[in-house]
């Protein structure tokens, strides 16, 4: 398979398992380098593990995703820079607004929202200190319940929106 991304450095957030792991392994098989960002780091570590089972895959390394800042310091020191940024992490409850606690709102906001403005802020400020021709790409994973209300999952739906409308932003700015 050709490395159409050989050399570069990727992070992926709720790279431990599902859609985030897929994203690991596939970015790795293209010849990134990339940080498997999660919460659960037996999860990331466990990516990490099956990304190096292809000896010809990129390198890939765990992150325990806990301060944004620090997650994208450690893959600019482990790999020389950043050039992707794919904010996938997220959670949900199946919960309408009335059954919907506010420590569940929170937190679903904390990891779903603030999670990818903040990573998006610190890679941004990194992609700013590289080369013009190193500025990098952020993929934001939303939902079709950013556009489309599904039932019983209300906070979800909120911060998908949020997500939709802050890429949106970042777009245009």
């Amino acid at each position: 398979m050709e490395q159409r991304l050989a050399g570069q450095v990727a992070i992926v957030t709720g790279g431990g398992s599902g859609i985030g792991r897929a994203t690991v392994l596939r970015l790795a098989t293209e010849g990134a380098n990339v940080v498997a960002a999660d919460y659960n780091l037996a999860g990331a570590d466990e990516t990490a593990q099956l990304a190096q089972s292809d000896e010809k895959s990129g390198q890939v390394v765990s992150f325990e995703a806990s301060d944004a800042q620090a997650m994208v310091a450690f893959a600019v020191e482990q790999f020389g820079g950043l050039d992707i940024l794919v904010n996938n992490a997220g959670v949900g409850v199946a919960r309408t607004v009335l059954t919907t606690s506010e420590e569940d709102l929170d937190r679903i906001l904390s990891i779903n929202v603030k999670g990818t403005f903040s990573c998006s802020k610190y890679a941004i400020l990194q992609f700013l200190k590289q080369p013009p021709a190193r500025r990098g790409n952020i993929v934001n994973l939303s939902s079709c319940a950013a556009l489309v209300a599904v039932v019983d999952r209300a906070a979800y739906v909120v911060s998908k929106g949020a997500i939709y409308s802050l890429t949106k932003a970042m777009a245009a700015d």
